[in-house]
């Protein structure tokens, strides 16, 4: 891969590419600056770090209530007290929710593991909106925290991402749906082509317009 060359467009944009792995997820981003090469870099602060060790990954794991209310996420997910709550009031947890996008086209023999299964009510892709949101809320806060409220005002509103996606054009089009619940992008079709980057077409670039970081 070649060197970066400095960011040519008109303005200062954002870029994020939420890593969503099987057990752990992370956010990589790059401040696009005009005539300034860009830079990756990790968010390394999440909630509920204060309390495990801050790292730049969280696990894939969401708590639900009984009336599917998203009641905690990643590194939260893994406190004793939310442990304790989630067995006092029989709460759902959700994890490994990325292999129910490889069932379709592996047999289970094929898979590194058993696919748990999802909670009750939700489908895989209402998993990755709530997933989605939370990573979101998480770069927010992050880069509120790190730079300043003024530079998030004036990106929030065109933020590109770069996700992986699955393979099947059905499954394709519950992913945008998934993208637009999160709060991502808006619901059409020009949006969706134009902030939104497939990560596996982004490995095959050194184009940092494309892609913040390789994503895996």
């Amino acid at each position: 891969m070649g060197a970066r060359s400095p960011y040519t467009g008109p303005r200062r944009k954002l870029l994020l590419a939420f890593d969503v792995g099987t057990t752990y997820s992370g956010i990589s981003y790059s401040i696009l600056e005009p005539g300034h090469v860009p830079e990756i870099r990790e968010v390394t602060r999440y909630p509920g770090q204060d309390y495990v060790g801050g790292e730049a990954k969280i696990p894939s794991v969401l708590y639900y209530s009984n009336n599917g209310k998203v009641e905690a996420v990643g590194a939260e997910a893994r406190l004793d007290t939310i442990i304790e709550q989630a067995l006092e009031y029989d709460w759902s947890r959700a994890e490994c929710f990325k292999l129910h996008l490889q069932t379709k086209s592996q047999s289970s023999t094929e898979l590194k593991w058993p696919v748990p299964p999802l909670p009750h009510g939700k489908n895989v892709f209402d998993i990755f909106a709530d997933f989605y949101q939370y990573l979101l809320g998480c770069a927010s806060s992050y880069i509120q925290e790190t730079y300043d409220f003024k530079l998030w005002e004036e990106v929030k509103n065109d933020i590109h991402y770069a996700l992986s996606h699955p393979n099947d054009w059905d499954e394709i089009q519950k992913m945008r749906d998934a993208c637009t619940i999160a709060g991502l992008v808006p619901g059409n079709d020009a949006a969706w082509h134009d902030r939104l980057v497939d990560c596996e077409a982004a490995k095959r670039t050194s184009n940092a317009e494309s892609c913040p970081r390789t994503c895996t």
